[in-house]
């Protein structure tokens, strides 16, 4: 697909568009002001991927990442490519591939360093980083990157990388057991937000709420986590949404709430279907075996079959790695799903994925296009 081409002539001209352009990609065409520069359209489907990715549309979202880049590589536009690794990188983590994620990143991460003037840029790159490899539970590389993350945005007194870093350096903390640690980074990322009802608390009400959890504090981790569902809500962040659905099911199994579990986990499940998140489904899944096996629901058990819930397992242990750990099982007295399926005991609990605090850098993602 080459790039729509204008000669700068005083008329205004409509572009012709190759019938090859996925749907939508049309519409940044058209919606943009002729005459259109090869940079603009590259900028333009940038930024439409960035939305895309918001509401959960990754494959649409690649799509867009992939054409950018042929388009930015042929032109020789290095910062632009750089901008589009970092979508890419996050587009590529969501779908599960962690080790094309991580390739795209490095990339970016190089090009930005060699760059240093491009703040913005350099500190997205390493937020972007930190991310990956907490999902791939490689601890000291996540916090490093998070720290080099937060020392760039302070420096510059940038609180849209700040408020990422602050509460990403958190779950570093809750993923490896030190929950009441993780709080107190959550808290200091709360106060540069300075409003309970902004976007970005969506994501830090989770984490909180999830902490909570880890404590034992139940009231105290659902009214978290129902905070960061209605922000969710709020704002139309559709994959946060069935996060919180799921952790709320946990919570209320927890809490001997089975039916309101069933229905948080019902819904988490369709939204996570709608959305093709394959993570989301494993994650949603097993929380339903988790309330079956607890001793609840019967005709609810046929629906759900040993092949799908090995699948789901098989998929937790790609989605779920960081999050996932020995003391976040959903029950403690009845059977465990490793002991009644084989399905390791680490994923018996449909925990979140550790995407909260990078859902929050993607709106420091843009400041580098």
């Amino acid at each position: 697909l080459k790039p729509v081409r204008y000669l700068g002539s005083s008329r205004v001209q409509k572009p012709k568009l190759p019938s090859t352009i996925p749907a939508g990609q049309d519409e940044v065409i058209r919606d943009a002001v002729p005459p259109i520069t090869r940079k603009a359209l590259r900028k333009g489907l940038l930024h439409r991927a960035y939305q895309l990715s918001l509401t959960g549309e990754y494959f649409r979202a690649a799509s867009d990442c992939d054409l950018v880049l042929r388009l930015s590589r042929d032109a020789g536009d290095e910062e632009n490519t750089a901008a589009a690794e970092i979508e890419s990188a996050f587009v590529l983590r969501e779908v599960g591939n962690l080790a094309g994620a991580l390739s795209a990143i490095n990339q970016a991460v190089d090009f930005y360093d060699a760059h240093p003037k491009n703040e913005h840029g350099r500190i997205s790159a390493h937020q972007a980083r930190g991310i990956i490899y907490l999902m791939q539970s490689d601890f000291a590389h996540a916090f490093e990157s998070f720290e080099r993350a937060l020392a760039l945005s302070e420096k510059i007194s940038y609180r849209e990388g700040i408020i990422p870093a602050l509460n990403s350096l958190g779950e570093v903390y809750r993923t490896q057991g030190q929950p009441a640690r993780a709080l107190e980074f959550y808290e200091r990322a709360r106060k540069v937000v300075a409003d309970d009802n902004a976007w970005n608390m969506a994501f830090i009400f989770n984490n909180v709420g999830m902490s909570y959890e880890a404590l034992g504090d139940l009231e105290r981790a659902v009214r978290s986590i129902e905070r960061a569902r209605a922000v969710a809500e709020k704002a139309g962040f559709r994959p946060r949404i069935e996060n919180s659905l799921a952790v709320l099911g946990d919570l209320e199994l927890k809490r001997g709430r089975p039916e309101a579990a069933s229905a948080d986990y019902e819904q988490s499940l369709k939204l996570a279907r709608e959305l093709r998140d394959v993570g989301g489904e494993a994650q949603a899944t097993l929380g339903i075996f988790t309330f079956l096996i607890a001793g609840h629901g019967n005709s609810q058990a046929q629906t759900i079959d040993a092949a799908a819930i090995q699948d789901s397992a098989a998929s937790s242990t790609t989605f779920l790695p960081a999050a996932c750990t020995p003391s976040r099982t959903a029950v403690t007295s009845p059977p465990t799903a490793a002991a009644t399926t084989g399905v390791p005991q680490a994923c018996a609990s449909s925990a979140t994925r550790p995407n909260d605090s990078d859902q929050e850098g993607m709106r420091t993602r843009s400041a580098a296009r």
